[in-house]
C-alpha cells in the first residue's frame, strides 16, 4: 500500500493514506498489475482537486465575512512572514502592485489565487 501510495506521489498526486486504503481494499492485499495501477491513479485523478481549487479553497479560510475578499495586511502577513513565503516587503509591494483593491485596503480572493496559479491577473473575461 505505501509503494502505491508513492508510485502516485511520483506522478504529481497527493491521496491521503484513508483515500489510499479505501481504493486498496477491492485488491485485498494483492500485488497491483500495471492495469490495476491504472484503474488505481484515474480514481486518484477523481479524487484531486485542480491546484487552481485548492489555491482558491486555502485563502478564503481567510476570507473572514465569506464575501470573496482578503485583507492586503493578512496577505502580507501570510507570505513575508517567516512561517510564510519570506518575502521582503519590496517584493510584497511589487507582487500586488498591479491586483487591484477596493477603498478598505482588501483584495479579491479570486484575484489573488490567478495571480499565484497563473502568474498574472485574469482579464475581465476570465472573471
Amino acid at each position: 500500500r505505501e509503494r502505491i501510495a508513492q508510485a502516485l506521489r511520483y506522478l504529481g498526486q497527493n491521496p491521503l493514506e484513508e483515500e489510499v486504503k479505501s481504493m486498496m481494499k477491492k485488491y485485498k492485499g494483492k500485488p497491483l498489475n500495471y492495469m490495476q495501477f491504472e484503474e488505481v491513479l484515474k480514481e486518484c485523478e477523481k479524487l484531486t482537486k485542480p491546484a487552481k481549487d485548492e489555491v482558491a479553497e486555502s485563502l478564503s479560510m481567510f476570507d473572514v465575512d465569506g464575501d470573496g475578499w482578503i485583507s492586503r495586511g493578512q496577505i502580507k502577513h501570510l507570505i513575508c512572514s517567516q512561517t510564510g513565503e519570506g518575502l521582503t516587503q519590496e517584493e510584497f509591494e511589487n507582487l500586488l502592485e498591479n491586483i487591484p483593491g477596493n477603498e478598505d485596503g482588501m483584495i479579491r480572493v479570486a484575484d489573488f489565487a490567478h495571480l499565484l496559479n497563473q502568474g498574472g491577473l485574469p482579464t475581465v473575461t476570465d472573471l
